[in-house]
């Protein structure tokens, strides 16, 4: 009769302790989940406005190195062929080391466009100036440079530039 008395008492107990636990448990694992989901759109209010500002630097640097804006930009009329090119050259290593960091902020897939866009317009000063005797001036390099360009079907750069719009887009939609 003493465990019947002692069930009569314990059982009520047991069931109240077992809801109180369920619940608390339940309450317990919705505030982990409101608090993650915070944080998550607390990190996207900072890392948002990151990252269209690695895309705004990463267009800006494909439109820099296209030829057509970097000839013009980086053009001494009393300079040789080959010194253009040297400056050329020194001119998109420096743009591309100044936003490399920006890799962290983009797709893999964008980064490789843009490595590839970069690659492109180094291999195409190259193969002109290689077309360069000594005597030849700065103008007669871009000249060769842009029509280059003209000759050929692809745009690596405008490439990078449709690739990265595209990211853009997907992250936006």
């Amino acid at each position: 009769m003493d465990i019947a008395e002692l069930l009569k008492y314990l059982l009520p107990a047991l069931i109240v302790l077992a809801c109180t636990y369920l619940t608390i448990r339940q309450f317990l694992i919705r505030e982990e989940q409101k608090q993650r989901l915070d944080l998550a759109m607390g990190n996207q209010k900072i890392i948002t406005p990151l990252r269209l500002a690695a895309f705004e630097r990463i267009i800006l640097f494909l439109e820099r190195i296209q030829p057509s804006n970097l000839l013009i930009r980086v053009q001494d009329p009393g300079m040789s062929a080959k010194d253009f090119q040297r400056a050329l050259l020194t001119t998109i290593r420096a743009e591309y080391e100044h936003n490399m960091s920006q890799q962290i902020y983009i797709s893999d897939e964008s980064w490789e466009a843009v490595k590839t866009a970069k690659e492109s317009i180094v291999e195409l000063i190259n193969i002109s100036a290689q077309r360069m005797t000594s005597d030849n001036k700065a103008i007669e390099l871009s000249t060769y440079i842009l029509q280059m360009m003209a000759q050929s079907d692809q745009n690596p750069v405008q490439d990078a530039i449709e690739k990265v719009k595209e990211e853009i887009e997907e992250i936006f939609k």
